[in-house]
């Protein structure tokens, strides 16, 4: 996943005399810590304010990990389709304005026409694969680009897609997701890849990785309705929208007696969501379909207002045989719950990795990319920096 930037910017200009100087220098590079600040906005005293003992102000202010879902077309009973949710190990790199990692280069290389990093004797290192956001423009620090400057674009899966010669930004074409660049050895100190297509003032690299292991936990988004992971009274929570049922022959199946039947077989008062239409649930082996007496295609439907659920078949099976089907071949079905849940998460390494990640933001301008093992986490964060007038306005109480 490409880097997306985020951008925020803070006004204490009213902030004034010598203490408040040491208390905004503190909330900006993190020495100063809000652990000292009650719920109410106040402090404990003046001396631990001024000995450095508010927490947490960098950071972010709020933190939403968003699910999204997708599938495969087609989905039938002999050839399913994998829904595929926000699930397993996820990193999460935070980076600031600076993309370009001066530490973790190749010295003495340069990239080939083909994206390989081949032997040079002209005092070059090529960088590191560097996510990129596809239809963005990029800038290099330096203007006086030579002719040995290469960048190369590569695809998901880090292969060769093209290569840029010569110029100093670029916008990134629709299918490639990381970069690489080669240049001389003697601006590797100063050297700053950033957004868009001016330069501005040099800033060492800093990121971090983080890693966020759900385990058991899905976040799904189907249409406008989403799963996902926030912070509120101190813990963490899994606002839950979607649904999940696992068909796997115990439920207790009926067969339909009325109709086309020995093919439709239902459950009673099993069904939580909302009615089921083909926008708003996924089913790995069957089409989401309204299943009546008449209905002669196969499919997979839920009633929000009778609570059932009801599979109809391509085939013709006694009620035994349905069962022992599913119990081979089972029916993964995700739906809008009709009444969404917030479920508290107690998972102790999650919610480490999650404190983590919360507290991890960066001043001035943050980049993000993520590696999943399945969908990526759609991210919606509110940088604390946004809120620094209100916090030096409630330190600054104590001062006046």
């Amino acid at each position: 996943m490409a880097y997306t930037k985020q951008t925020w910017t803070d006004d204490v200009s009213a902030v004034t005399g010598a203490r408040m100087t040491h208390i905004e220098q503190g909330i900006y590079d993190n020495s100063l810590a809000t652990d000292k600040i009650n719920p109410s906005g106040t402090a404990t005293t003046t001396a631990e304010i001024e000995e450095g003992q508010i927490t947490d102000v960098i950071g972010f202010k709020s933190l939403k990990l968003k699910g999204q879902t997708s599938q495969g077309e087609n989905p039938s009973p002999d050839s399913p389709q994998d829904v595929n949710n926000v699930s397993g190990y996820n990193e999460i790199n935070i980076c600031g304005k600076n993309l370009f990692d001066k530490d973790n280069i190749i010295s003495g290389y340069r990239l080939d026409g083909s994206g390989n990093p081949s032997s040079s004797a002209n005092n070059e290192f090529t960088s590191d694969f560097i996510p990129v956001e596809s239809g963005t423009t990029y800038i290099r620090s330096y203007g006086n680009i030579s002719a040995y400057t290469r960048t190369c674009f590569y695809d998901k899966n880090k292969s060769f897609v093209s290569k840029n010669d010569d110029s100093q930004s670029f916008t990134i074409p629709s299918n490639v997701k990381y970069i690489r660049f080669s240049e001389y050895l003697s601006k590797l100190d100063t050297m700053q890849l950033e957004q868009g297509s001016s330069v501005t003032s040099y800033t060492v690299h800093q990121g971090n990785n983080f890693e966020i292991n759900l385990g058991t936990i899905e976040l799904c988004k189907i249409s406008t309705y989403q799963d996902y992971i926030f912070k509120r009274d101190g813990k963490w929570w899994k606002h839950k929208a979607i649904g999940k049922k696992i068909l796997n022959g115990t439920e207790n199946w009926a067969l339909e007696s009325s109709g086309n039947s020995n093919f439709r077989y239902h459950i009673n008062n099993f069904y939580d969501g909302v009615t089921m239409n083909n926008t708003n649930s996924y089913c790995n082996r069957f089409p989401i379909k309204e299943i009546t007496n008449s209905t002669t295609d196969y499919g997979v439907y839920g009633s929000g207002t009778d609570y059932y659920f009801r599979i109809r078949t391509e085939t013709e099976m006694t009620l035994d045989n349905f069962k022992t089907w599913l119990s081979s071949n089972n029916v993964v079905v995700y739906y809008v719950l009709a009444t969404p849940i917030d479920e508290e998460i107690t998972y102790a390494p999650l919610l480490r990795q999650l404190d983590e990640l919360y507290n991890s933001g960066l001043y001035d301008v943050t980049n993000i990319s993520q590696d999943n093992s399945s969908e990526a986490f759609i991210l919606d964060l509110e940088a604390c920096k946004n809120n620094i007038n209100g916090i030096v306005e409630y330190i600054r109480r104590w001062f006046t």
